[in-house]
């Protein structure tokens, strides 16, 4: 075996390095949903599948995400509510996530999503999931942007835009990767609000009864 030159010797060492923390973090991302009941909803997609979609619109999937798409693209919530915590915090503490965009062949089809939304988010990014009202989870994937997580918001959505930093304005980095958008979403945990609890029964003794009843 010929021995690697000093600079493909490092680049070897770094790939190596690079892949084994990508498998890890595939580990944790298998652990993590499986620890809150989340499942594939229609299992897994072929690779030749996520490829056509890079092939189609031409781009460059962010490895993790893309072997997220592979192995489970939407997901099965199964009747629990799941919510993410941005590092970056924006207008609220918390959002929920209404599902995943997978190669469903239906209005939640990955590559469906990317082309209604050409024209109205940035083309470093692509949308990825969707949010309650509308609003999305984008994902970059192009230049300072590749990788990252940002929020798309629609009220702040412009219904003309004239510079590509209007097309920014309803935009936040929230993750500085999938991995840890994926790690931090939890189960919605609702409190109880004493305002809108129900009082279902009172007790009270006979002797103050009597008092009410002299009155």
């Amino acid at each position: 075996m010929i021995p690697l030159a000093g600079g493909a010797y490092w680049l070897s060492i770094r790939l190596k390095r690079g892949i084994l923390k990508l498998n890890n973090n595939l580990l944790e991302i298998e652990r993590k949903l499986s620890l809150l009941g989340i499942t594939s909803k229609y299992g897994e997609n072929p690779n030749r599948e996520v490829k056509k979609i890079e092939e189609t619109l031409s781009l460059t999937l962010p490895m993790e995400y893309k072997r997220f798409l592979q192995k489970f693209g939407t997901l099965n919530f199964n009747d629990t509510e799941i919510a993410f915590y941005p590092e970056t915090p924006i207008e609220e503490d918390f959002f929920t996530i209404v599902n995943f965009y997978g190669l469903t062949g239906d209005n939640h089809d990955l590559k469906l999503i990317i082309n209604r939304y050409e024209f109205r988010i940035p083309n470093d990014l692509i949308p990825i999931a969707e949010c309650p009202g509308g609003d999305q989870l984008c994902i970059g994937i192009n230049n300072k942007t590749f990788g990252k997580i940002y929020y798309w918001n629609h009220n702040k959505e412009k219904l003309q835009v004239n510079t590509i930093e209007e097309l920014w304005e309803p935009i936040n980095l929230i993750y500085d990767s999938f991995f840890d958008l994926i790690m931090s979403i939890q189960e919605l945990q609702e409190s109880e609000d004493f305002d809108d609890s129900i009082i279902e029964s009172i007790k009270v003794s006979d002797k103050f009864l009597s008092r009410f009843n002299q009155r």
